[in-house]
């Protein structure tokens, strides 16, 4: 019981990110599954109330509801189904792009916009157990 419970406690408050040690735990688990349900993007909506104007920003998200749009103090959008570059979310007035370990495994919304972030580096990250699980981009 005292092993169980130190496991479930060392993955406060996100219950959902415990993999099994015994069958390669968090570093093995996105090989064999796709991993994330949310956990971590109250993480990323805080670092964006923290920086200024935050109230005035516009953030894409594939999961603008919930988790973002709850705790983020802006507004939350919705990310193109069709990744035409950053052109259009600047013409949009997005301020930032937040993705998701979920979508980057899924390839969701468009492959291309997951391509282009690649490249990019992220302002901030969110781990969890060693895994990046949201990263927020700004759009210059």
């Amino acid at each position: 019981i005292g092993g169980q419970a130190f496991l479930a406690a060392r993955t406060y408050p996100y219950y959902l990110t415990y993999y099994n040690p015994l069958m390669g735990g968090s570093k093995k688990a996105p090989e064999v599954m796709i991993i994330g349900w949310g956990e971590g993007l109250d993480q990323a909506a805080r670092f964006l109330n923290g920086l200024p104007k935050s109230e005035r920003m516009k953030v894409m998200s594939l999961y603008p509801h919930g988790s973002v749009s709850y705790i983020f103090n802006g507004e939350a959008l919705d990310q193109p189904l069709v990744w035409e570059g950053p052109e259009p979310l600047m013409a949009q007035g997005i301020d930032y792009v937040i993705l998701y370990r979920n979508q980057i495994q899924r390839q969701l919304p468009d492959p291309a916009m997951l391509e282009y972030f690649a490249g990019q580096t992220p302002e901030y990250v969110v781990y969890i157990d060693g895994l990046r699980y949201a990263q927020i981009f700004g759009i210059q």
